[in-house]
């Protein structure tokens, strides 16, 4: 494996650190990107200037093949966002919470990050020499090309946390709004269930209510007669 490739390594395992962070925001604003990006814009500003630097440094380092400058930074990277969480963890006093969507983000997040590193990896030229048995051809575009742009890629959502968590919230929109539906629908199933159970006892109570009236009066009616003679 080259020095590249550790380095890419090490970014997107600090990226998947920092997701913690941004989804905990995300979640505390119920999943709106709207009021997340307040967030950003309002609270954020310093660290993603800074990521936005880190970014560029890296991204040129390795445009220069400076791999081990570029390896550097991503300890950096690294280091910077092990402490930022656990200051998140000991100061925050509403903690991330698993739920259901929380960790579908999650797991989008990571499995978009460690494709594109992958592809990365995979049609890198000094990689694909190491892979040449498997075939180095079945990419339909060139090495260089397809390892260029997935590595920008990857670097880039693994740098700037906020524009992986908009990734992956739009990548999991088409599921959530499918299982809303469902809810939906089962909500509005059971809803009918009870009208209709509701419906029914009514009906019942109607038909019965009027023959206990009559003998209730029958029997009042032969009381009183009874009572005369």
């Amino acid at each position: 494996m080259t020095v590249s490739f550790f380095a890419l390594l090490i970014v997107v395992l600090s990226a998947v650190l920092a997701q913690y962070k941004q989804l905990q925001i995300l979640q505390q604003h119920s999943y709106s990107l709207t009021t997340y990006f307040k967030w950003v814009w309002q609270s954020y500003t310093i660290q993603l200037a800074l990521s936005t630097i880190a970014y560029c440094g890296i991204t040129l380092l390795f445009s220069k093949n400076k791999d081990w400058f570029a390896l550097i930074i991503a300890v950096l990277i690294l280091v910077a966002r092990v402490v930022s969480t656990i200051m998140t963890q000991k100061t925050q006093s509403v903690k991330l919470i698993f739920t259901a969507r929380a960790k579908r983000l999650y797991v989008a997040a990571i499995v978009i990050l460690f494709i594109s590193l992958f592809i990365s990896v995979l049609t890198n030229t000094d990689a694909a020499q190491s892979v040449e048995q498997i075939g180095k051809n079945i990419f339909l575009f060139p090495d260089i090309m397809v390892s260029e742009i997935s590595r920008t890629v990857c670097t880039v959502l693994s740098v700037i946390s906020p524009l992986l968590t908009l990734v992956v919230w739009v990548v999991t929109l088409p599921i959530e709004k499918l299982l809303d539906k469902k809810k939906t629908d089962d909500v509005n199933v059971v809803s009918q269930e009870i009208e209709d159970n509701e419906t029914a006892t009514e009906t019942e109570q109607e038909v019965d209510v009027p023959d206990y009236t009559y003998e209730s009066l029958l029997k009042e009616y032969d009381d009183s007669k009874g009572a005369k003679f």
